[in-house]
């Protein structure tokens, strides 16, 4: 057993650690200290350490930003590997004016003790909150300014929703009071460790001056309630009644603090004051302020509630006098006076036994639900949202308290990320919970996380293969997110409908599959018809139906159809479409003078009509010179010479005119009504546009360097992926990028093509599904078919989790990504490279496939299989000239790594804030790098760390260089 430890603290409570280490350092314990100071959070610094840690828990700690950040779970991830042992210890605080110290006791064995914290925090929220305000209304404001307070807001949001439950695992784990943690020597630590203390061990004995503090008069009032809350702790046990909480009396919570109010952000979390009591109400004058205050709390939760009107009533709350504050501690103070008069004057406990004395019942789940309920019916959410907090403190393990959390959460704060935690909580507990796994899915659908909603609505299949929308769930994410899924699609679809045949939008998109990718018109068209029986207004199904009925040469239902369409959308209604489905001559308005270009339109005759559309040039070249002696007759262009001018461009440029099927121009582009809209928009502007005049001043782009080498890179849309991109396509190379997003291809296509003319193609799919992999390779066409270069970027970590309590389903994604993505990728191309004798391939390996890290198991693992199945590759490959090379970078900024990692948490996927790491670019310069090098060059493998990192274990967490 290791004797390196790490003690983290509060720095109010730096005395403790130096203590701790003053008596354990000479049996030979070494202690890292992590301390919790301004702008220094603990989190991250016991999140990458591998010891065992004593953590000092006060209320210093429990009110300090930089303590609770992110702590929730790297506590929970420390209890189950048994690697933690809680210090409590009381809080110290130093008035600054009278230079004199205070103790505060440190207490969370009641669901009070909680609310308190809770409350807390909900209270800097609000601070927080007026000082925004302060900001926006003054000439100081800038957008830094504002950021780093809306980053302070979205901080003390989490550490409030985080609280409860971090009480409830500290509460859970056997934890010790510092004071007799000392006293017996220290027996609890060597115990924790499994050492034998050394017999002849006897603590030293403490510095008085380090550890005793003085504590001043208490304020008259809070010095009567403390007292009076005293008598009453002490003679509790005469009774079987509960023990009166000073928390529960209406008003109490005013002399600490004004009452805790619900925030307005669509993700916080919503609590009321505890203000439930077992006594009847105090009848008092300041119960009608009471009443006003908690009318004007309830106000906040009305949908339609501004942030101003808010801001009024946090104001009005606020401005609660000082008398009255008073009056309501003078009334609670009356009150305990009288409980102790009742309670001491009572008999012996056979008095208790009598009919006439009350018993307490207990609370059971169903109770708690049912109260839950009734608040929800009256509109109370925040009192459901505390009566929830207080179930799961009772029933941490009930299925039915934390699902109904989960979606209140969602249904009244909109807060997804708190939801998810509670639901990846609950299914810990109930890892067969279909009902959570479907919430899941729906949220990671929402938050555009594809690959995890398919992962979900597939578990919820096989815990319930009879599930009736999981298959429409599951068939939508698969059609529209995953290309070459189609197949797999069309068969949940058909469950899906058979399921629910109501369903018009299962119908509707499994037409399309039918119409646009397995070429059955009949099946489509039947399912067009049910979408159109179902929900005559649907936006899509009246247009796709003309479509396909005009592809069938079947004109009257075209029309019919289009006709329809058009009703439902004026958008649909275009030149273009009128003149395929009615009939209507297509017109132009053509300027004075011109010049056609002979490459640039296309004529069709079609009867007595001529249609005229511009083709697509992606590249437009400037004008070779052989083409000067046309444009220098300048044929005049008139509305009148359309036969003219037709006749002539053919004598000059004779094209052959095929035979057009109209339904192919309808379906390029048309998916949805938006790609419809667009494509309309743009076919009209180039009819306008096709008689181009160019001029001998057009201005002439200089030629970008071009590389005739392909290159594939996979995983290109973020990260080091679109960073190597970047720099290959800079210089020139033919791309072929390849991801799960296609809108994200897309938009870098256009990009690449604005700014370096790059020659580009991009494939969406999933390099886990094979079928996908090969039909990428396979349907290039011969000039892309020559890889010169195969960059295997895709991978991700997900999770991070000891080995035992790690998600299975994580762990498959890692494996499939990781190792099974790379292999496909590498089966598909490498036969091409040997039978040419020639290529190369670099595969993104990491610091974690040479060195293991706490948490890090199987994405540990993948990467030891990169760097193993790299070394394979090389021997079996470099007989017939093919390169083998792979880098190895460690911690890398500007990637989705750490998102992915946590599940699209982005407050905890905040781990480089102190320090600097790599950055994406560096890793796509060095992979640039390895295949520029000569060809009788291969550079095996770079390691590469940020210079703050010296290996994956060991950083200087500093701050930022």
């Amino acid at each position: 057993m290791s004797n390196q430890l790490t003690i983290a603290y509060h720095i109010a409570n730096k005395h403790i650690a130096e203590d701790i280490q003053k008596n354990l350092n000479p049996l030979g314990y070494d202690f890292t200290q992590v301390m919790s100071a301004d702008g220094q959070t603990i989190a991250p610094q016991v999140r990458n350490t591998s010891d065992k840690v004593l953590l000092v828990i006060s209320d210093n700690f429990l009110k300090s930003e930089e303590s609770m950040h992110d702590l929730l779970e790297v506590f929970q991830d420390l209890i189950r590997s048994e690697r933690v042992l809680p210090v409590i210890t009381e809080g110290i605080y130093k008035d600054d004016i009278t230079g004199i110290y205070t103790k505060k006791p440190t207490t969370f064995d009641r669901v009070s003790d909680a609310i308190q914290y809770m409350n807390y925090w909900q209270d800097e929220y609000l601070e927080i909150r007026r000082k925004k305000r302060e900001l926006l209304n003054s000439e100081e404001s800038t957008a830094s300014k504002e950021e780093v307070l809306n980053n302070k807001l979205g901080v003390i949001r989490n550490i409030s929703s985080d609280i409860g439950e971090f009480f409830r695992f500290l509460r859970s784990k056997e934890h010790v009071a510092y004071d007799a943690f000392r006293a017996n020597n220290f027996a609890k630590f060597f115990q924790f460790i499994g050492h034998n203390a050394p017999s002849h061990f006897v603590a030293a004995p403490i510095e008085e001056a380090n550890l005793e503090v003085p504590i001043p008069e208490p304020s008259p009032v809070l010095e009567a309630v403390e007292t009076a809350a005293t008598n009453v702790a002490d003679t509790a046990d005469l009774v079987e009644e509960a023990p009166i909480e000073i928390a529960s009396i209406p008003g109490i919570d005013l002399l600490e603090s004004v009452a805790a109010t619900p925030t307005l952000e669509e993700d916080s979390l919503n609590f009321l004051p505890d203000t439930t009591t077992e006594n009847p109400p105090i009848e008092t004058t300041a119960a009608q302020s009471e009443d006003e205050l908690m009318d004007a709390l309830d106000k906040m939760f009305e949908e339609d509630t501004t942030e101003e009107q808010a801001e009024e009533v946090i104001e009005t709350i606020e401005a609660t006098t000082t008398e009255e504050v008073e009056e309501i501690a003078e009334e609670a103070e009356t009150t305990i006076e009288e409980t102790i008069t009742n309670t001491t004057q009572m008999e012996e406990p056979t008095i208790l036994a009598t009919p006439q004395e009350p018993t307490v019942k207990e609370i059971t789940e169903e109770d708690k639900l049912r109260q839950i309920h009734t608040m929800l019916s009256l509109d109370d959410v925040g009192g459901a949202m505390q009566e929830y907090f207080a179930g799961l403190e009772q029933f941490p393990e009930s299925v039915n308290l934390r699902y109904g959390y989960a979606t209140s959460l969602i249904k009244y704060n909109k807060d997804f990320d708190a939801a998810r935690k509670q639901l990846k909580t609950l299914v810990n507990y109930d890892s067969e919970n279909y009902n959570a796994h479907f919430l899941l899915g729906e949220i990671a659908e929402l938050k555009e996380d594809y690959a995890d909603a398919k992962l979900e609505f597939e578990r919820v299949l096989e815990l319930h293969p009879e599930h009736v929308e999981a298959p429409y769930r599951l068939a939508n994410v698969l059609s529209n997110h995953f290309e070459g899924s189609e197949q797999q699609a069309g068969a949940w679809f058909e469950k899906a409908i058979a399921r629910n045949p109501e369903n018009a939008d299962a119908h509707y998109q499994y037409a399309v599959l039918q119409d646009e990718y397995f070429d059955n018109p009949d099946t489509a068209l039947a399912h067009y018809q049910k979408t159109i029986a179902l929900d005559e207004q649907h936006p899509y199904a009246h247009y796709d139906m003309a479509v396909l009925y005009h592809g069938l040469e079947d004109m009257e239902n075209a029309k019919i159809a289009y006709e329809q369409a058009s009703i439902i959308n004026s958008e649909v209604k275009t030149p273009q479409n009128d003149a395929a489905f009615l009939g209507v001559p297509l017109e132009f308005d053509l300027p004075p003078e011109g010049i056609i270009r002979d490459d640039a339109i296309e004529v069709i005759e079609e009867g007595e009509n001529l249609i005229v559309e511009e083709e697509v040039l992606e590249d437009v070249e400037p004008l070779a010179v052989e083409e000067e002696e046309f444009l220098e007759e300048e044929l005049v262009l008139t509305e009148d010479e359309p036969a003219a001018i037709i006749e002539e461009v053919e004598e000059e440029a004779p094209v052959a005119i095929p035979e057009v099927e109209e339904v192919a121009v309808l379906k390029s582009d048309i998916k949805r009504l938006e790609d419809l809209v667009l494509k309309n928009q743009n076919m009209l502007m180039m009819a306008q546009q096709n008689l181009v005049s160019l001029t001998e001043e057009e201005e002439i782009v200089p030629e970008q360097p071009r590389v005739d080498k392909v290159v594939v890179i996979t995983g290109a849309t973020s990260g080091i992926g679109r960073a190597t991109a970047d720099v290959f396509a800079a210089a020139g190379y033919r791309l072929i990028l390849t991801g799960r997003r296609g809108e994200r291809l897309e938009d870098i296509h256009t990009y690449y093509q604005e700014n370096y003319g790059s020659d580009v193609l991009t494939r969406t799919f999933d390099v886990r599904e094979l079928d996908a992999v090969k039909e990428m390779v396979d349907s290039l066409d011969e000039s892309w078919q020559n890889i010169d270069l195969l960059i295997n970027n895709a991978g991700l970590a997900k999770g991070f989790a000891p080995i035992h309590e790690g998600e299975i389903d994580d762990w498959e994604v890692m494996i499939d990504t990781n190792i099974k993505g790379l292999l496909y990728m590498t089966r598909a191309v490498s036969p091409h490279m040997v039978a040419r004798g020639s290529g190369q391939i670099i595969n993104v390996c990491s610091s974690a496939g040479h060195e293991v890290y706490p948490n890090g198991n199987v994405y540990c693992a993948t990467k030891y299989a990169v760097d193993a199945l790299t070394k394979s590759m090389r021997l079996d490959l470099h007989k017939h000239n093919i390169r083998v090379s792979q880098v190895s970078p460690g911690h890398v900024e500007e990637t989705e790594f750490a998102l992915t990692r946590f599940d699209g948490d982005a407050e905890r996927a905040k781990i480089y804030e102190d320090f600097q790491p790599l950055k994406a670019s560096d890793v796509a310069e060095t992979i640039f790098f390895l295949a520029t090098r000569p060809a009788h060059v291969n550079i095996q493998d770079v390691v590469l760390f940020g210079t703050q990192q010296a290996s994956n274990n060991v950083l200087d967490r500093s701050g930022r260089a």
